[in-house]
């Protein structure tokens, strides 16, 4: 098999590309010339973000009859890592010319010395021999072999990107009480030393002149953490730690799919975060500047440039509607509720499209295009409104987006070392004699075509947008883009009716939301402090009140409490705790249960009354759930309850707590326990499921530009206790499973 040789013409112009292996117990190896015979280095390639992407080599000196497990194959193996250099030839040699010991003599025949630490005398090297000038060499690319395929032609070896290690681990959730800087979620995803890792630890490039400091003297449950006093900052924070989803290609890309420059920044508005790999394998968060100066230029029609181009009017955004978890916990829809009815509003849009009845149409405008964008946790609606701003303009009019080829170097530099994040200026294209700016998201060399491919944008979006929009997903701005393998899904359940905590869902009663507006970080729960700075004698709105010290077990049961829901979802924990009128706590037992269905207010001769729709349990006039047979579902002898009976729950009873065999309010204990003592409060974090779509208010022919009524979406609860001196109060809260968690 002939061997590569440089020749008169190439001699101080030519290269090759130099392939080393290494694993635990083996020095970084040149591979390049095994068994004396060039491996094909048939295509690497690198991309924003993430840097070096793919490579795929072809041994054909190792055949199917080899012995792939043995110790001269090592190489092969999965897990080896990889580099690939960048070795210029150059001049020919001459008695006097000095030599590198790291410099390889190659002669104009083909022969190559394997190693690479020759000790060659200078005063013998031939004059026809030139040098592989191994101390000059540049590295261009390092990962490591995932998989390798065997037939008759050799043996092909795949390998992935350094940074792609990551993915072999998974983002857990861990439910922060406050919002965490994402600089530190994003340093600790790339912790190396833990994971064994051959990564660096994450280093964070903040732009000249940026000014947001970490700046927290006052600790609320929304002040963001983990981050040190007095330094530099992204101004982003979030409760997102993960879901169990790839930690590279879908956690930490949906981190750095949120990052934009915000105003006050000190840099331009608007631009995203990304992340690059530096030689050494060493990753880099920065800042993609959508307005960088072109790294180099070429013009089009130059022999040995091929250009394919796409402008997509079907790409534009220019209405953006969005919806995201601010810091302090609360979803947010940017909605307007009137009369009952809920109505989405734009978190930003171009004035000249929205509001639609405002359109001009006296002149020429891009038509409508919407957007809704997922902002994720720890993006509050004023953050959201800034992001908004950036993409409309990054997306508002059509931009040029495709590919350009290069078999030539540009004059400006190395066509193999162009990388992603640079900007390349094609000039005379489509009669733009000045040039169009493209941000090169994707880089892929070709070496036995001597040509390398550019996957170019003039609106700075990364790969994962681009390979999205060329597979004609129109959905270009969503921060969890396609280009991901087990990410976890963002599909929302509750598309007809969100959940929304500052709206007041979850909230037992409703108007408490106002009181939790106001807790600080040490208000967490049973909310000691809160309680008492909001007393029901003073605050009765944000209670349920219910008649302890009436006569009649019948009276002790509290009205049917509305709670605001959503569509569907998962609860996965319950909190309740009983006050007395001052806000102290009250160490009572008591039974909460909810049901799909409740009642309403009606006039009587004796004024506005609640009429409750819900049938409880009881005995003769006894109906308190903690009576013998009282809300069990099933009879003693485990057979269903007969026909006619009183004692199990509602046909809507949906779940409860306290009966009979055990009461509510023993919290952190249980009441099982002769010498249990009630604490008044309740929490239980078991899953349990609800879907509004069965209540008979719900509008099953639902309209996407309507929402569904308030009552639609109400779950009841009704909170009893036994006979006390005094009426007690109620407070609780139940917390839904996020989407894709």
């Amino acid at each position: 098999m002939q061997r590569w040789a440089p020749t008169s013409t190439v001699l101080g112009e030519g290269y090759i590309f130099a392939i080393y292996a290494s694993c635990p117990g083996k020095a970084p190896t040149e591979v390049t010339f095994f068994r004396k015979a060039p491996a094909t280095l048939q295509s690497f390639s690198f991309a924003d973000p993430f840097g070096d992407s793919t490579c795929q080599i072809k041994f054909e000196q190792v055949t199917p009859y080899d012995d792939i497990t043995s110790g001269e194959l090592w190489f092969l193996r999965p897990w080896t890592n990889y580099e690939i250099y960048y070795v210029p030839v150059g001049e020919q040699y001459t008695p006097l010319s000095e030599m590198s010991a790291l410099d390889v003599p190659v002669n104009v025949d083909g022969i190559h010395s394997a190693t690479t630490t020759p000790e060659y005398p200078v005063p013998d090297v031939p004059v026809n021999m030139a040098p592989l000038q191994y101390s000059r060499k540049q590295l261009m690319w390092e990962g490591h072999s995932v998989s390798y395929s065997v037939d008759e032609d050799g043996v092909t070896i795949q390998l992935q990107g350094a940074l792609f290690s990551l993915d072999r681990f998974l983002a857990k959730p861990k439910y922060p009480e406050r919002p965490v800087v994402v600089e530190k979620l994003l340093v600790d995803a790339f912790e190396p030393y833990q994971r064994g890792l051959k990564t660096k630890p994450l280093k964070i490039e903040y732009p000249q002149g940026w000014k947001l400091t970490y700046d927290y003297t006052t600790v609320t449950p929304y002040t963001p953490m983990g981050w040190k006093q007095g330094a530099l900052w992204s101004g982003v924070a979030t409760r997102n730690t993960g879901a169990w989803d790839k930690l590279l290609t879908s956690y930490v890309q949906n981190i750095i799919g949120i990052m934009y420059t915000p105003e006050g920044c000190g840099v331009t508005t608007g631009n995203t975060w990304t992340i690059r790999k530096d030689p050494n394998r060493q990753p880099v968060l920065h800042v993609r500047d959508r307005f960088r100066a072109p790294d180099f230029e070429i013009w089009y029609g130059t022999p040995g440039v091929e250009v394919s181009l796409t402008q997509d009017g079907m790409n534009i955004t220019n209405v953006i509607y969005g919806q995201g978890t601010g810091w302090e916990g609360a979803k947010w829809n940017n909605t307007n509720i009137d009369n009952g009815v809920t109505t989405f509003e734009p978190v930003a849009y171009d004035g000249n499209v929205y509001p639609y009845a405002e359109r001009p149409r006296d002149r020429y405008s891009n038509p409508p295009s919407e957007a809704m964008i997922n902002f994720g946790d720890g993006i509050t609606l004023e953050m959201a409104k800034d992001a908004g701003m950036g993409i409309l303009a990054r997306d508002g009019m059509p931009g040029w987006s495709g590919s350009i080829k290069l078999k030539i170097n540009p004059l400006a530099i190395n066509r193999w070392l162009i990388r992603p994040g640079m900007v390349v200026n094609l000039r005379g294209f489509v009669g733009m004699q000045d040039g169009i700016r493209m941000h090169i998201a994707e880089v892929t060399c070709e070496p036995q075509e001597l040509s390398i491919t550019l996957q170019v944008d003039t609106k700075f979006r990364d790969l994962l947008t681009l390979e999205q929009m060329n597979a004609r997903v129109k959905d270009p701005i969503t921060p969890v883009k396609l280009l991901q393998v087990n990410r976890r899904s963002l599909m929302i359940d509750d598309l007809a009716a969100p959940w929304d905590y500052s709206a007041g869902s979850g909230f037992i009663p409703r108007e408490s939301v106002e009181m939790f507006r106001n807790k600080v970080a040490s208000d967490v729960f049973p909310y000691r402090d809160l309680l008492l700075r909001y007393p029901p004698k003073r605050y009765p709105h944000y209670y349920v009140d219910v008649a302890a010290s009436a006569g009649q077990s019948k009276r002790r049961w509290s009205y049917d409490v509305p709670i605001l829901m959503s569509q569907s979802g998962t609860i996965r924990r319950i909190e309740m705790v009983c006050v007395n009128k001052d806000g102290e706590i009250a160490q009572r037992r008591f039974h909460v249960s909810i049901y799909r269905n409740g009642g309403t207010k009606a006039n009587t001769e004796s004024g506005e009354e609640y009429i409750s729709s819900i049938s409880l349990p009881h005995t003769g006039e006894n109906y308190s759930p903690f009576a013998e047979n009282h809300f069990f579902p099933t009879a003693p002898n485990g057979q269903p309850w007969g026909p006619g009976n009183f004692y199990e729950p509602d046909s809507s009873f949906l779940i409860g707590w306290g009966n009979g065999e055990s009461f509510a309010g023993y919290w952190p204990g249980n009441s099982d326990s002769p010498e249990a003592i009630p604490t008044g409060m309740l929490v239980d974090e078991g899953i349990w499921a609800f879907d509004m779509t069965e209540n008979p208010d719900w509008n099953v022919s639902y309209d996407p530009s309507t929402t569904q009524r308030d009552t639609a979406k109400m779950l009841y609860a009704k909170i009893y206790t036994d006979r006390y001196d005094e009426d007690l109060y109620f407070l609780g809260r139940l917390y839904r499973v996020e989407p894709g968690q």
